[in-house]
């Protein structure tokens, strides 16, 4: 079994990509894999600054955005 990580950049939530996305999910999950389908547009992330926060602090940026949250799956 694989955890697969889908994410979508469909602005439209029916357009075909998604549908693309969400039917490639059930194909993956119909084999037994762990998947999961990340909407980018529906989340909240914040561009790079180049603050090089990142590289003072262990390499985790210092925005509080929901690309953490992605990273972590």
């Amino acid at each position: 079994m694989k955890n697969v990580l889908i994410i979508s950049s469909s602005p439209r939530k029916k357009g075909n990509s998604q549908l693309l996305c969400e039917q490639f999910k059930k194909g993956a999950e119909e084999k037994g894999h762990q998947v999961k389908l990340v909407r980018i547009m529906e989340q909240n992330i914040g561009f790079c600054r180049a603050c090089d926060g990142c590289m003072r602090n262990g390499g985790t940026c210092v925005l509080k955005d929901d690309m953490a949250e992605i990273l972590k799956m």
